[in-house]
């Protein structure tokens, strides 16, 4: 048998590899979808909205323990159950704990319900590490949220490259390189806003990021947090932020508040100015607190 003819049967087995695989691959993702819709179905809420949340903060260095804690005392002052609330701080905030919170988390809420993810703690380009370095991929991170059925989920980070995790802000050399995308990086970009491969963004969720992804994010002594968790969870404690009056603060009505003063305070003190950023993919807004107007009226009594 001539060399030739080798080549071509062994080029035709590896063709023929490559389709069966793909068409494993593609029946594989569609019963995901399948199942994933059924579930959906099958899982409305029973008309009562319960909160839920996973809150994990790694790093004592740059505060991210105490922005953890301190969003904890925000929720369980303003709203929130704690037997609702997973914690995981320092050495708690295990790669194996953080996945087993979120599968908790999916597994506890229904369709009603409102879902939190906080993480603060080291980041890199679509990944985030655990209290030991262990990372956790974008990719990782879309599968474990994959099932959550609330139709009102907040995931929050405070990373460096925290950016990286929506879609649309992709670093500008990857955006150049593959995209042929001319810009400064900093705008968003419909085709890659299309390509939700490239990030946790999708209807029913809000993701609300430190920084940019080519950004680093700051903790400062002076508040002994990160400096955009401070002024976060300082906008879920004050009715200022109450834009629209309901008695409650929005993941969105929050993000408005305080993202201008993470800009200020960043330029302020260390000339690298830090810009939040937030993909909506929810119709109406998040309540998170219930710190708004309606709920902080002052009674006064006239003899």
């Amino acid at each position: 048998m001539s060399k030739k003819l080798i080549s071509i049967i062994v080029m035709l087995i590896m063709l023929l590899t490559i389709i069966i695989s793909l068409n494993s691959i593609n029946a594989k993702q569609l019963t995901n979808n399948f199942n994933k819709v059924i579930t959906l179905n099958n899982n409305g809420g029973g008309g009562t909205e319960n909160r839920w949340a996973v809150l994990v903060g790694t790093s004592p260095a740059s505060y991210c323990d105490n922005d953890a804690e301190d969003m904890y005392s925000v929720l369980t002052t303003y709203g929130w159950e704690s037997s609702h609330i997973k914690k995981y701080t320092k050495s708690s905030a295990t790669k194996d704990n953080i996945t087993s919170g979120i599968s908790w988390m999916v597994q506890q809420a229904d369709s009603d319900d409102i879902v939190l993810f906080f993480f603060a703690g080291h980041g890199g380009r679509r990944a985030i590490a655990d209290y030991w370095g262990n990372l956790i991929s974008l990719i990782e991170l879309k599968a474990e949220f994959f099932y959550l059925k609330s139709s009102k989920q907040v995931l929050i980070f405070d990373t460096c490259h925290a950016g990286s995790l929506l879609v649309g802000d992709i670093e500008p050399e990857l955006r150049s390189r593959y995209f042929n995308y001319i810009g400064d990086g900093g705008g968003e970009d419909e085709v890659i806003n299309d390509m939700e491969f490239f990030g946790l963004s999708e209807p029913g969720r809000v993701i609300i990021a430190s920084c940019r992804a080519y950004e680093s994010s700051y903790g400062l002594y002076e508040f002994k947090n990160g400096i955009f968790t401070y002024y976060f969870e300082s906008a879920l404690k004050t009715k200022d932020a109450d834009n629209n009056g309901d008695g409650w603060i929005s993941a969105e009505e929050a993000f408005d508040y305080s993202r201008p003063k993470v800009i200020d305070k960043s330029n302020d003190f260390i000339l690298r100015v830090q810009h939040p950023k937030m993909y909506d993919g929810v119709i109406d807004q998040v309540k998170l607190t219930n710190a708004g107007k309606s709920h902080n009226v002052e009674i006064s009594l006239f003899i």
